[in-house]
């Protein structure tokens, strides 16, 4: 749509990034940028652009302007990153680091919940991996170009292909398909959406964590976490790397004290030496 070179207020496309996103550069910074062009100029569209632009969070992609230009409405998002979650699968990653990406992702989320905005579209091309290795959503993708975009097929819960619908808890479900993604290595299909399927399929994860992302993807939507918050602190456990084991407590022996009678008998021990060692060197002497 928007060719290299072209300029949108103070803002120059540099290259494309795929579905509606471009690289910009601020003209008058020098800046790197992100762009995102919303095709229509609805009411619903500006309202949740104005509403993406209000979440703040280190594990979001900040909006930084609203424009309106060439007959669309532009988002100018801070640059994300070069790679998405979807480079990184299947993923070669620790354990721990593909848990704090989803913490990042759950975190993310949280915060464009608490501005009264559901992101409809969660799947790893929609997180983005920065050089500092944190997760970060991109909140522009909220902003819906159509009345009845549902998201990526596969990652739509349930209950929004039933009702057309969503909520908080959509995105929660999205955000459970991509972790089972993330951690499995597939999508999940038909009633493999459990806590058994996420341990059948990899028992090397800790069933804590296998717990976790089965209950983000119950059918029932009531059966999932009260919010993402609770999906970050919950994980949080398997996001750290494996604590140093401790130190072997020492036995009861080593630390007991002697008893009076015991104390009483190394006393006598002792002077009993003592004796011995005097009488070998009086002999030492007279010799």
């Amino acid at each position: 749509m928007l060719a290299t070179g072209t300029r949108v207020d103070r803002y120059e496309i540099v290259a494309p990034r795929g579905e509606g996103l471009f690289e910009a550069r601020d003209r008058r910074s020098g800046r790197r940028v992100d762009v995102r062009v919303v095709e229509s100029d609805h009411r619903r569209v500006v309202a949740e652009a104005q509403s993406a632009a209000a979440v703040r969070s280190p594990h979001a992609v900040p909006v930084r302007e609203i424009l309106r230009a060439r007959g669309h409405t532009f988002l100018v998002l801070e640059h994300a990153g070069e790679t998405t979650l979807r480079a990184h699968l299947p993923s070669a990653a620790t354990l721990e680091r593909r848990v704090r990406w989803l913490c990042d992702l759950a975190r993310g989320l949280a915060a464009v919940h608490a501005v009264g905005l559901v992101h409809r579209d969660v799947e790893p091309r929609r997180v983005w991996i920065g050089r500092d290795d944190r997760a970060r959503l991109d909140v522009g993708a909220a902003v819906r170009t159509k009345k009845d975009h549902a998201g990526a097929p596969g990652y739509i819960a349930p209950e929004q292909l039933a009702t057309g619908s969503a909520d908080a808890r959509c995105d929660q479900y999205a955000w459970g398909v991509t972790a089972y993604e993330l951690l499995v290595g597939r999508k999940p299909v038909g009633d493999l959406r459990t806590r058994r399927a996420v341990a059948a399929h990899a028992p090397e994860l800790p069933r804590g964590l296998a717990a976790v992302v089965g209950r983000a993807l119950a059918i029932d939507p009531d059966a999932r976490f009260p919010s993402l918050a609770a999906v970050a602190d919950a994980l949080v456990p398997y996001a750290l790397p494996d604590a140093a084991p401790a130190p072997p407590a020492a036995s009861a022996t080593t630390l007991r004290m002697p008893s009076a009678a015991q104390r009483g008998r190394f006393a006598g021990t002792a002077v009993v030496a003592v004796a011995i060692a005097l009488a070998f060197v009086l002999l030492g002497v007279m010799g």
